[in-house]
């Protein structure tokens, strides 16, 4: 997966979010790839489609809608000032 691929999906299928940052990481003989997205401050609300129906989502939504598939994991953090990361939720996923 190239980092244009990443970034064209975040800009163009995404609410609410932009790319900071694409690093690949090799953790414990692992392999991954590691993205870092920010949320846009003043984000113009776009329509998505759910279950085929198209909608606005809420203004406080964040959404990366991509046809990635294999298995990956999201982690959602808050940054403060000075650089520290409190974890706020995380989960794993499997798309075929």
């Amino acid at each position: 997966m190239e980092n244009n691929d990443i970034k064209e999906a975040a800009e163009n299928f995404g609410v609410g979010l932009r790319l900071v940052e694409l690093r690949e990481v090799n953790n414990k003989n692992i392999e991954a790839i590691e993205v870092i997205f920010e949320p846009i401050p003043d984000a113009v609300q776009k329509s998505i489609y759910v279950h085929g129906i198209k909608r606005l989502p809420p203004a406080n939504a964040y959404v990366l809608a991509t046809d990635f598939a294999g298995e990956f994991g999201v982690l959602l953090y808050r940054e403060d000032q000075k650089g520290e990361r409190t974890f706020l939720w995380g989960e794993d996923y499997i798309f075929k």
